[in-house]
C-alpha cells in the first residue's frame, strides 16, 4: 500500500497489477473448462466404443458423465436393435400361425404383441423397474423416440403381412372350392367372388380361376381323363353349352366288323376312306411313320432328325431337345399347305406325308389333282416313290417307302394298305369301322358347360390372357391326343400279342368271332385282325394236312424240322437285335407279320426265345462299349464263316446238310454266343475275358462246316 501514498500514479500501478492477476485467473479458468470439455468429448467417444465392444471402464463410468451417457446410450441402441431382430421373427411366426377368420382380430392380436414387446423391453417384467441400460436421460429419450417411430413401422408392416396372408388364404380356399365345383360339374364364379374379401382384386381372383382350371386340366390328364381335361379348358374359354353340367356323353359305335365265322370275305364294296383331322394326321406321321422321339443322325445329309424334323431343313430348331408339341407346331406351320384344306381329309393326309418327306410342290399338285380321290392320291404317291427309287443310290429305300405307303393306306382305310393282296384286309367292312374320336374332338362333339356368362366384368379374360390360354389348350390338346393314341396303340399291340399266344396254344382257344368283336371295339387294328384271321386259316389248313401224316418217322422229322426252323428264325431275328441293327420290338413285329405261316410249336419256341431276350438288350448296347465291340467282332467272324461253308456235307446218318442249313447253324451258334455275352453283361455288368472265350468256342463248334480260308498268292 506504500505505493498508493504516492498519489494517483501508485493507484494505477496497483490496478494494473490486479488486472493482470484477474486476467491470468480467467485464462486459467478458460483453459480448465476447455480441457474438461475436450476430455468429456474424448470420454464420450471412448464410451461409445467400449459399449459396442463390451469393455466398459467402471471407474471412468463413475467419473465421467459423457462416458457414462455414451455407454448407456450405446447399450440401449444395441439391445433395442437386437431385440427388434428377435421380435421380427416372433411376429412373423405369429402371423403365419393365425387362423382367426376375422381380419381385425388378427391385427389386434399383433398390435397387442407389439405393445408387450416394447413394455418388456423397457421394464423388467419381474421388478417393474427400468432396465439397467437405461441409466441416463439421453438413453431414455432415445428409446422413447425410437419406440414411437418403430411402432408405426411394425404395425404397418404387420398389417401388410396379415392382409397378404389373409388374401392368400382366401384365394387358396377359393381355388379348393372351385376345384370341387369343377369335379361336380356345377360352377358358380359369382358365388365364389362373395367368398373372398374385398381386398382380393378381380385380377387376383381371375388369375386364381385360370390357374385352378389349368391345374385341374393337368390333374385330369394325369388320371387319363383326357376329354374332361379338354372340356375344363374349353369351359373357361367360353366354349360349350350355355347351361348344364360337365357330363360326358357316350358316342355310339359304328357298324360292327364282320364275324368272319366262315373266314369268307363278302363281295367287295366301295371303300370309304376315314376322315382324319389335321392334328390326328400330323400326330400319326410324327409318331408312327417317323419314329416319334427317337433321335437319328441321318447320313444322307439331313443331319440330326427327331419326329421327322431335320436339322438341315430347320436350322433354327434345336432338334435334339424338340418336344412332340413343338414338332407338331413346326409340322403344321411349315409343312401343312392351304391346298390340303380344300381336299378330302384322306387326300390331305396323303399329300401332307408326301410333302413332309419329299416335295411340297408335288404334294400340292397331289391334293389338287386327286382332290376327292383318296385311292388315286395314294397310288400316285406310291408311283412317285417308285420313280425316285430308280435313281442312283435310292433303290435301297424302296422297301421302307412302300411299307410307309401301306401303313398310311391302312391308317386311312384307303384300300388294303396299298397292296391289294390280302383277302381279309380287302374286306372293306374293316375300313368302314369308324375310329373313336380323339379327346380333343370328343370334347368338341360333347361339350361341357360354358362359363361365358360368368366370366364378365372384372373376371373377363384379358386379350393377352386369352391368347396364353388358347396356346395352353393347343399344347394340352397335342399332349392328351398323343398320350391317348400311344396308350391305345400299346393296348392294341398287347391285345394282338395275347391273341397270337392263344392261337399258339398258350391260353384259352381263340375264335374268329372273338377276333371280329375285338376289331369292332377297336381293341386291335384292322391289320392285326387280318394277321390273326389269316393265322387261324393257316392253322386250320396246317392241322388238316398234319392229320394226313400218320407215320411216326415223318412226325419226328417234322418236329426236328420245326425245331431247326425255330432256331433259324431266332438266329435271324435276334442276331440283328444283339448287333443293334433292329430293336426287340421290331423283331417281334417282324415275327408277327410272318407268323401266320408257322407251326404253333415254332411260334411258341420263337416267341419264348425272343421275349426272354427283349429286356435289357438295348440298355446294354447303349451303355456298355465293351459288349458293343465284342458284338462287332462276333459279327465280323460270323460273316467270314458264312462265306466259307462246305458243299455236300453229310451228318453222321449220311443225310446231306445243305449250305443254307449250315449257315443257319452257324448263325445260331453266333446268336447263342451273343446271348451269353449279353446275359453276362445284364447280370454282372462286366464281361471280362468272356468275349475271347466265346469267340474261340464258336469257331470250335462251327469248324466242321467251314472250308479253310484261302491264302493270297505271293
Amino acid at each position: 500500500m506504500g505505493s498508493a501514498a504516492r498519489g494517483d500514479g501508485g493507484a494505477e500501478e496497483l490496478m494494473r497489477t490486479l488486472g493482470l492477476v484477474n486476467k491470468a485467473a480467467s485464462s486459467f479458468q478458460d483453459y480448465t473448462n476447455q480441457k474438461f470439455q475436450a476430455d468429456e468429448q474424448k470420454n464420450a467417444a471412448q464410451g461409445s466404443i467400449d459399449a459396442a465392444t463390451g469393455h466398459v471402464d467402471p471407474e471412468l463410468e463413475q467419473r465421467s458423465h459423457s462416458y457414462r451417457n455414451s455407454v448407456a446410450l450405446g447399450r440401449t441402441m444395441t439391445n433395442f436393435q437386437s431385440g427388434l431382430q428377435d421380435f421380427d421373427g416372433q411376429l412373423r411366426s405369429t402371423i403365419e400361425n393365425q387362423d382367426d377368420p376375422d381380419l381385425a382380430t388378427r391385427q389386434t392380436e399383433v398390435n397387442q404383441q407389439i405393445d408387450k414387446f416394447f413394455q418388456d423391453f423397457a421394464l423388467d417384467p419381474e421388478t417393474g423397474e427400468l432396465r439397467s441400460f437405461l441409466a441416463t436421460p439421453d438413453a431414455k429419450r432415445w428409446l422413447a423416440g425410437s419406440m414411437t417411430e418403430t411402432r408405426a413401422k411394425l404395425e404397418a408392416s404387420a398389417r401388410t403381412r396379415i392382409e397378404e396372408r389373409f388374401k392368400g388364404e382366401a384365394l387358396t380356399h377359393a381355388a379348393t372350392n372351385l376345384g370341387a365345383q369343377i369335379d361336380s360339374g356345377s360352377i358358380d364364379l359369382i358365388g365364389l367372388r362373395k367368398l373372398v374379401p374385398q381386398t382380393v382384386t378381380d385380377d387376383e381372383l381371375r388369375a386364381t380361376v385360370v390357374t385352378t382350371f389349368q391345374g385341374k386340366a393337368e390333374q385330369l390328364k394325369a388320371e387319363g381323363r383326357y376329354e374332361d381335361a379338354m372340356r375344363a379348358v374349353n369351359a373357361l374359354l367360353g366354349e360349350g353349352l350355355t347351361e348344364g353340367s360337365l357330363v360326358p356323353v357316350d358316342v355310339p359305335d359304328g357298324p360292327y366288323a364282320p364275324t368272319a365265322s366262315n373266314l369268307t370275305a363278302p363281295a367287295a364294296k366301295p371303300t370309304v376312306a376315314r376322315r382324319r383331322s389335321q392334328s390326328e394326321v400330323i400326330n400319326f406321321v410324327l409318331m408312327d411313320l417317323e419314329g416319334g422321339d427317337k433321335i437319328v443322325d441321318n447320313k444322307d445329309g439331313a443331319g440330326t432328325t427327331k419326329y421327322g424334323i431335320t436339322a438341315r431343313n430347320n436350322p433354327d430348331v434345336d432338334v435334339k431337345n424338340l418336344t412332340l408339341g413343338k414338332a407338331a407346331g413346326i409340322a403344321k406351320d411349315r409343312y401343312w399347305q392351304s391346298a390340303y384344306d380344300d381336299a378330302h381329309p384322306a387326300v390331305a393326309a396323303i399329300a401332307f406325308d408326301a410333302g413332309f418327306i419329299n416335295s411340297k410342290s408335288f404334294a400340292r399338285s397331289l391334293a389338287t389333282t386327286y382332290k376327292n380321290d383318296p385311292a388315286g392320291a395314294l397310288g400316285a404317291y406310291r408311283k412317285r416313290l417308285e420313280d425316285i427309287a430308280k435313281k442312283p443310290g435310292k433303290a435301297t429305300y424302296l422297301r421302307s417307302w412302300m411299307n410307309r405307303v401301306e401303313r398310311l393306306g391302312t391308317y386311312l382305310g384307303v384300300g388294303p394298305g396299298g397292296t391289294g393282296t390280302d383277302n381279309v384286309i380287302d374286306d372293306p367292312s374293316f375300313a368302314l369301322d369308324p375310329e373313336p374320336l380323339n379327346p380333343v374332338e370328343a370334347a368338341k362333339r360333347n361339350p361341357g358347360v360354358s362359363l361365358a356368362s360368368q366370366m364378365t366384368g372384372g373376371l373377363s379374360l384379358r386379350p393377352e390372357e386369352r391368347t396364353k390360354l388358347l396356346e395352353y389348350r393347343d399344347q394340352l390338346g397335342r399332349e392328351v391326343n398323343s398320350e391317348w393314341d400311344r396308350k391305345r396303340r400299346e393296348k392294341q399291340d398287347e391285345n394282338a400279342s395275347g391273341m397270337l399266344l392263344r392261337l399258339s396254344g398258350l391260353g384259352a382257344p381263340l375264335t374268329p368271332t372273338e377276333i371280329a368283336e375285338a376289331a369292332r371295339r377297336h381293341d386291335i387294328t384292322p391289320q392285326q385282325t387280318a394277321q390273326l384271321l389269316n393265322t387261324i386259316r393257316s392253322d386250320a389248313d396246317r392241322d388238316e394236312a398234319r392229320a394226313q401224316r400218320a407215320a411216326d418217322d415223318a412226325e419226328r422229322d417234322r418236329d426236328k424240322q420245326d425245331e431247326l426252323t425255330a432256331q433259324n428264325i431266332v438266329a435271324n431275328l435276334m442276331g440283328d437285335v444283339y448287333s443293334g441293327k433292329r430293336s426287340p420290338g421290331e423283331a417281334l413285329r417282324m415275327f408277327g407279320q410272318g407268323a401266320a405261316g408257322l407251326d404253333p410249336k415254332v411260334r411258341r419256341a420263337v416267341l419264348g426265345a425272343v421275349t426272354s431276350e427283349a429286356n435289357g438288350i438295348e440298355e446294354v448296347r447303349k451303355n456298355n462299349p465293351v459288349v458293343r465291340a465284342a458284338t462287332d467282332t462276333l459279327d465280323d467272324a460270323e460273316q467270314d464263316a458264312l462265306r466259307r461253308v462246305r458243299k455236300n456235307l453229310r451228318d453222321p446218318k449220311g443225310r446231306v446238310i445243305t449250305q443254307e442249313q449250315q449257315r443257319a447253324i452257324i448263325s445260331l451258334e453266333f446268336a447263342k454266343a451273343k446271348r451269353t455275352l449279353f446275359q453276362a453283361a445284364i447280370d454282372k455288368g462286366e464281361v471280362g475275358n468272356l468275349p475271347d472265350q466265346l469267340n474261340k468256342q464258336v469257331i470250335g463248334k462251327i469248324k466242321p462246316y467251314l472250308v479253310a480260308p484261302t491264302t493270297p498268292a505271293k
